[in-house]
């Protein structure tokens, strides 16, 4: 399956992330506050330390809309994935 890293695990990202779990892809995940990824962390999630990590090794990866200045400039070059939902939200 495909590697995903997913960033912001919020109300509506943790059950998204969750979702691609289930479906069977490699996740890692970030939040700014590390205790919102132990659920998914036990159900086999990786846990970065922090968004650049989380994207190093990914082919795709999710941003949440909530506080993305925060990890904009740690994902920015690292997929065209994450490229391409950063232009779409700075419309």
């Amino acid at each position: 399956m495909t590697s995903v890293a997913f960033l912001g695990l919020g109300h509506m990202g943790a059950p998204m992330a969750g979702r691609l779990l289930a479906a069977g892809h490699h996740l890692t995940v970030w939040n700014r506050t590390p205790s919102r990824a132990a659920a998914l962390a036990e159900r086999g999630a990786v846990v970065a330390g922090s968004p650049a990590e989380a994207a190093a090794g990914a082919v795709t990866d999710g941003l949440g809309r909530r506080d993305l200045a925060a990890v904009i400039p740690h994902v920015r070059g690292r997929t065209a994935a994450s490229d391409a939902a950063l232009e779409e939200v700075a419309r």
